[in-house]
């Protein structure tokens, strides 16, 4: 616990005592509608995003991206990142047809885009259904708002409406301040 005291005015002889308290592991939501497409070109194949599920309707054999930057534009300075769980439908069982699923952070002194925690459903044995991906090595776990931005970010390998992002959790935790 982090403890402090301030006085209030110049001669005031009122002392109020303030602690940071970690405060354990919290949760962001972040739901299928955060998501949009990444670009002009994804934006222009259908695609679909509603309150149970994000995916692309279209038959392409390209990747696709999309990202989601609300709400992790609000995550609390200097809180620690301890993991990230994702929901996904991947009914696809086909080589190469999966997607991954990043949380990314955009360092604003160098540009450089770097991966804090990666899950993927490609490579999985064909399991059709809702899956639970998890990552819990995070890097760069430590929120610095002053020096970068970070945002979710989903690559489809393929187009494919049998691969569906239905939702994900940031897990933290952080500091709260108490006056007493």
């Amino acid at each position: 616990m982090i403890m402090s005291i301030h006085k209030i005015g110049a001669s005031a002889a009122l002392f109020i005592l303030t602690a940071a308290v970690l405060t354990g592991a919290e949760v962001v939501s972040i739901p299928p509608t955060a998501l949009k497409p990444a670009d002009y070109a994804s934006n222009n194949l259908p695609w679909v995003s509603g309150p149970d599920a994000f995916y692309f309707a279209t038959g392409s054999a390209t990747a696709i991206d999309a990202s989601a930057v609300v709400p992790l534009s609000n995550l609390p300075d200097r809180i620690r990142i301890t993991g990230l769980a994702v929901y996904a439908l991947d009914n696809a069982c086909g080589a190469g047809q999966g997607m991954s699923v990043s949380l990314v952070r955009h360092d604003l002194d160098t540009g450089q885009l770097q991966i804090m925690a990666e899950v993927k459903t490609d490579g999985l044995a064909c399991q059709p259904g809702r899956q639970l991906l998890e990552d819990g090595s995070v890097e760069f776990p430590v929120i610095d708002t002053s020096r970068a931005s970070y945002a979710l970010a989903i690559r489809f390998f393929q187009g494919n409406d049998q691969v569906r992002f239905l939702g994900a959790k940031l897990f933290f935790e952080g500091f709260k301040i108490i006056f007493q």
